[in-house]
């Protein structure tokens, strides 16, 4: 199993280091680590690299990660870190290098950057702004003048009697950040501040990759986690290049969002994906398929009609290019002209908001049949896009932009505005309403024939929720009359607290679900996670307000309300009773969750916190220090205890943890079970409400509806005596689960 940790200034290789210990007991194998190469100064997260030649010092250098690697060696475990070759922070020295030296720069072909200018979206204000109330300053450092903005500093050319003129003369032209029709250079995604590489040049790669390659070389690194893929120009190539360095031995995986009927290529040189298409699967077994058109009724008497039309993913990725794409579209376009001596534009624009995967992969070599099929669904709303299919290197341009109109359109706008039930809109989500074992039980052999070693997981750093809101959240799928009762009789109560007929119905309905997958106690931390979350929410949806164009007043208004209600006694009396339900019937979802993970072929992973009950709602909330002296002496207690007995409390995540703990030491002592995989047929009356599957004599059941646990006239094809890995007891699988419905057993 692999264990991911993100690393900053207040977690560091040091702490890491000083709980190895924890590590190894708990049954981890690979330490799986964030960005560790040199960030901005104070950086979180590590993806906005600013320097790829050194490990970076806030985490405590490269001699103590050196460090880290070998006393990790030492206790039996391996490392897996996380890279990021699609792009830098704005400000790094070789962009900087560039803003010296122009074409002259000897980093002139590390970027994408259209023009001869680089247009740099840094402002606060428009230039004019700026210049009026003296915000740009010029410095002098030894012999070298800089332009200070803000504790900026950007390099200067030339002489001028004004700012104003001197900034002509520059490589640079200094723009509003609101401009995103100027900007000329590619980013990640919509963020001005990350700046994008140019990987299909060798020399940049080699540059980029230059430490991450020495570690690996030296044996500090076993394995390789490779940020946004779908970034780059070539993929395929890029992939090649890196096996080519790091070897065979080395595992390899990609952040790839796959939809539901898209495969992994095959010709990629990889391990597998980092594990969204797993998260997806298991996130919709826990839902009750059966109820999908009510959980639409309910959503839209509440909600409204007019407003069920207008969610539309189509729609919602039409305004996230005309909010913050522009100058996107316009930079890929003049690239495809200055090939075709045609304008795209407008057909690019008609065309990206169709497509209904991340991305397509022509490359130079060929145009795969996976690609062709992608592309013909959507060419009806540009039919003209199909003159460009022959020139694949315009196509290899347009690709790029494909991924940033997916990602911002449909996963962070669309999945923001659908609220029907909030746990589907999950990263890699195409909100199917439920999937069946037998469904869940393909996809399985599909992972253990073709990607055995894939990376499956059910919470990481970019998900919306973790695990257990998700599964919370999931339990209400199989109760749709009661959340129909308590959400109307919510909203009655609530009404006296909105201002100005806000927040919206829409937003109110996620806020409840929200507060239901959260909630754990009343407190002003609480409060301010919750609050924080909505803000960003409706920011996300960009309805009432949004990054670009905050609307004050609306969110004034929810947060008032939102304070208001957790105040209310009114609200409480009925919310906590139904929260209790449903805080039980999750956390039985979540150990039944964990058990399918830990079973299931491919490599598991758990992000940091969550091997416990941990409900935590989008970054950076789900980004906070985890409290790991609370975890190692709560593991200390919970190995000692009978797992029946943690079943009665089981909202505590005592069982959670314990089973972790179990089936992680005994796959990792007994790795010869975790082969092969075939289904078992559950026959009788609650079929439904279980799924088993056996891998070389080891056999998984978990119950998969919270409600209803029992087994009776229900039958199950397996005839053996067998042990129970959990409880330790044997006997029947029908006896055995009659006390405790989780087994994971072994034929006696």
């Amino acid at each position: 199993m692999s264990y991911r940790l993100q690393l900053n200034k207040d977690f560091n290789f040091e702490d890491v280091i000083n709980l190895l210990d924890y590590f190894q007991k708990l049954g981890v194998e690979y330490l799986y680590l964030s960005p560790i190469l040199q960030a901005r100064k104070n950086s979180m997260h590590g993806y906005d690299v600013f320097d790829f030649t050194k490990v970076n010092e806030e985490l405590g250098g490269e001699e103590k990660f050196k460090e880290l690697a070998k006393k990790a060696k030492e206790k039996g475990l391996k490392i897996i870190v996380d890279i990021v070759p699609n792009h830098m922070a704005l400000e790094n020295p070789y962009l900087m290098d560039i803003l010296k030296n122009g074409k002259n720069s000897k980093y002139s072909n590390f970027f994408d950057i259209e023009g001869d200018k680089i247009v740099l979206p840094i402002l606060g204000e428009p230039l004019k702004e700026a210049l009026s109330q003296n915000k740009l300053k010029i410095e002098e450092e030894g012999r070298e003048k800089f332009l200070d903005y803000y504790g900026l500093k950007l390099p200067l050319q030339g002489e001028g009697n004004s700012i104003k003129e001197l900034l002509e003369k520059q490589n640079y032209i200094l723009t509003y950040w609101k401009d995103f029709e100027k900007i000329n250079y590619r980013r990640f995604f919509d963020v001005n501040g990350l700046i994008a590489l140019r990987e299909e040049n060798r020399n940049v790669f080699e540059a980029v990759h230059s430490k991450i390659f020495e570690l690996v070389s030296k044996g500090y690194i076993q394995a390789i986690r490779v940020d946004h893929i779908d970034g780059l120009l070539k993929p395929k190539e890029y992939l090649e290049w890196l096996r080519e360095k790091v070897g065979k031995d080395v595992l390899i995986y990609v952040e790839k969002i796959l939809s539901s009927n898209e495969k992994l290529r095959k010709e990629w040189p990889i391990n597998g994906t980092t594990g969204y298409d797993f998260l997806r699967d298991i996130n919709l077994l826990f839902i009750d398929r059966d109820n999908e058109e009510i959980f639409k009724q309910i959503y839209e008497e509440f909600v409204g009609e007019e407003l069920i039309e207008a969610i539309n993913k189509r729609k919602a990725k039409e305004d996230v290019i005309k909010q913050l794409f522009e100058g996107d579209i316009i930079r890929v376009s003049n690239q495809i002209e200055k090939l075709t001596g045609k304008n795209y534009r407008l057909d690019i624009e008609k065309f990206l908001p169709c497509m209904e995967v991340y991305r397509t992969y022509i490359d130079e070599q060929d145009i795969s049949w996976e690609d062709l099929e992608e592309i013909k669904k959507a060419i009806e709303c540009s039919p003209r896009i199909l003159t460009l299919i022959s020139n694949k290197k315009a196509m290899m341009y347009l690709q790029e932009l494909e991924d940033p109109i997916m990602a911002k359109g449909y996963e962070d706008t669309f999945l923001y505005r659908d609220n029907t039930l909030i746990s589907l809109n999950e990263v890699g989500s195409d909100r199917k309403f439920g999937i069946t074992c037998e469904e869940f039980h393909v996809r399985n052999i599909e992972r253990e024939e073709l990607w055995s070693k894939t990376m499956i997981t059910t919470s990481t750093h970019d998900t919306k929720f973790s695990e257990d809101v998700r599964a919370r959240l999931n339990a209400l799928s199989r109760i749709p009359k009661e959340w129909k009762e308590k959400v109307f009789y919510w909203n009655l109560i609530a009404q006296k607290y909105k201002r100005n007929g806000n927040p919206s119905r829409n937003d109110e309905y996620r806020l409840y679900q929200a507060l239901l997958g959260s909630f754990t106690e009343f407190s002003e931390e609480y409060e301010k996670r919750i609050i924080n979350y909505m803000i960003k929410a409706v920011r996300e949806e960009k309805i009432k307000t949004s990054w670009v164009n905050v609307n004050e007043e609306y969110e004034n208004d929810l947060i008032n309300f939102i304070r208001n209600i957790l105040k209310d006694q009114e609200f409480l009396n009925s919310f906590i009773p139904f929260w209790k339900k449903i805080n039980r019937a999750g956390a039985i979802n979540s150990v039944s969750q964990t058990i399918l993970k830990v079973t299931s072929p491919g490599l598991p992973d758990t992000y940091q916190g969550n091997e416990t009950l941990t409900y935590l709602l989008v970054d950076p909330d789900n980004r906070i220090k985890v409290d790991f002296n609370k975890l190692k002496q709560k593991l200390e207690e919970v190995i000692r205890e009978n797992p029946k007995e943690l079943l009665k409390s089981v909202e505590d995540g005592r069982l959670k943890l314990y089973v972790t703990w179990k089936l992680l030491n005994f796959r990792k002592e007994n790795p010869e079970f975790f082969k092969g995989y075939s289904p078992i047929l559950i026959k009788g009356e609650k079929n439904a409400n279980f799924c088993s599957f056996e891998r070389n004599n080891l056999i998984v059941l978990a119950p998969l509806n919270p409600f209803d646990l029992s087994f009776e006239n229900t039958e199950i094809e397996i005839q053996n005596k067998v042990k129970n890995i959990i409880t330790d007891e044997e006997g029947k699988v029908e006896e055995l689960i009659k006390d405790f419905p989780f087994g994971v057993f072994i034929k006696l």
